[in-house]
């Protein structure tokens, strides 16, 4: 196995947007760390990278946002939609990152016009989500 490259190390670094459904914030974040380190544990010895013994590494989640209008037949979680790649170092790849309550209090603030809608529609029964 490939020794893990120190902070300052260049390789290629890639973004990956990817769709999950989720009921908040918490569970987003979740899934995509789980998407994110289900990535890494495929990373084997016969990964290269310019004929170099390479390894997989993920870092974190960057950002998120709602994808509204979305017709959910249509996709699976997990779904990669965009893929970026770019050299660069561990350490510049993961100053892009954001903390997990940064992460949480953008998608409450994308959501908030949304829970003020449903909460002046008169419930009809609970889901799973606990909102008609």
């Amino acid at each position: 196995m490939p020794r893990l490259a120190g902070k300052k190390s260049r390789g290629l670094v890639w973004r990956n947007l990817i769709l999950l459904r989720a009921y908040d914030a918490e569970e987003a974040i979740a899934k995509a760390e789980k998407y994110g380190m289900k990535a890494q544990l495929y990373s084997d010895e016969s990964l290269t990278l310019g004929d170099r013994p390479a390894v997989t590494r993920f870092l974190g989640v960057e950002d998120m946002g709602l994808v509204h209008d979305l017709v959910y037949d249509e996709f699976h979680d997990g779904m990669e939609v965009l893929s970026t790649e770019r050299r660069g170092t561990l350490s510049s790849a993961g100053k892009r990152l954001r903390g997990k309550k940064t992460i949480s209090a953008s998608i409450e603030r994308e959501l908030r016009p949304y829970i003020k809608v449903n909460s002046k529609v008169k419930p009809r029964g609970k889901t799973k989500a606990g909102v008609s």
